[in-house]
């Protein structure tokens, strides 16, 4: 957790930061953001090299607005990632407890199957949850 921390913590103020990030030059972002994973491999591959490309990955996703990662389909998943983050151990349990992370021994083939379960368990799950608590909401606002 302590580990994970740094990455939390610059993650939060990045997000903070957000609207004078996006004033930065966005040549430049890209400059620095190559010259950093450059570094990372140069480096020995640390934690802090490896915050420092975390870090310039999220300015540059920031700054770069539209291209290939800006659809529908990372629009679905961005409004649900947090619920998918949090459903998703629950998902991987229940998995478990069906014993379906052991259908095709313990290879590469099962590790992938168990990934593509989990996800897309994790996926329907948290869908179907948003849509009932948005909907309680509404009922709560309606009656108040």
């Amino acid at each position: 957790m302590l580990y994970s921390a740094c990455f939390f913590i610059a993650g939060g103020l990045i997000y903070l930061y957000r609207q004078k990030i996006l004033n930065y030059n966005k040549n430049l972002i890209s400059f620095i953001t190559v010259g950093v994973v450059v570094a990372y491999y140069i480096f020995d591959e640390n934690v802090y090299m490896c915050l420092s490309v975390a870090c310039m990955f999220l300015i540059y996703a920031i700054l770069k607005q539209g291209g290939i990662l800006e659809n529908k389909i990372t629009k679905f998943f961005s409004n649900l990632s947090l619920e998918i983050y949090l459903s998703h151990m629950l998902i991987f349990r229940i998995v478990e407890k069906l014993n379906l992370i052991t259908i095709l021994g313990n290879g590469w083939l099962q590790f992938l199957l168990t990934v593509i379960i989990v996800i897309c368990g994790a996926t329907i799950f948290s869908y179907i949850m948003k849509k009932i608590i948005d909907y309680m909401f509404k009922i709560t606002e309606r009656l108040s």
